[in-house]
């Protein structure tokens, strides 16, 4: 599935009903939707962490107004010097203004668990 048929089916997306952080081992694609409304005192620095290094594969979209407006690529089987944030975790910058609601899209493959320990939080605190 590609990110612009993601995007169009934003309404269908739902809470997990699983346990925190864990998706178990899967065998497909995963497309996980955070909503984020940003205070009005942000100076628009965030940094998105998934903080499991085997991930193969994970794909962020930051989309506003239904248009993506940033992507990065991460994932255990990319060249580490590839990786927007020399990171051992997959690490990205995300440019989130103040007063703005944005969706974060994001896509995960792995052979493995598929373990999403996911923070959003301002670049200092990173």
């Amino acid at each position: 599935m590609k990110v612009d048929e993601v995007i169009a089916a934003l309404p269908r997306f739902r809470a997990p009903e699983s346990s925190y952080s864990t998706l178990g081992l899967r065998k497909d694609a995963v497309w996980l939707r955070i909503p984020v409304a940003v205070d009005a005192g942000s100076d628009g620095h965030w940094i998105l962490d998934i903080d499991y290094p085997p991930l193969n594969y994970v794909d962020i979209y930051l989309v506003k107004d239904g248009r993506e407006v940033q992507r990065a690529q991460l994932g255990s089987l990319l060249p580490f010097e590839s990786r927007p944030l020399l990171s051992r975790s997959h690490a990205a910058p995300l440019a989130l203004q103040a007063g703005q609601i944005y969706d974060v899209l994001i896509r995960v493959e792995s052979r493995g668990a598929m373990i999403l320990p996911i923070k959003l939080e301002r670049q200092d605190a990173f």
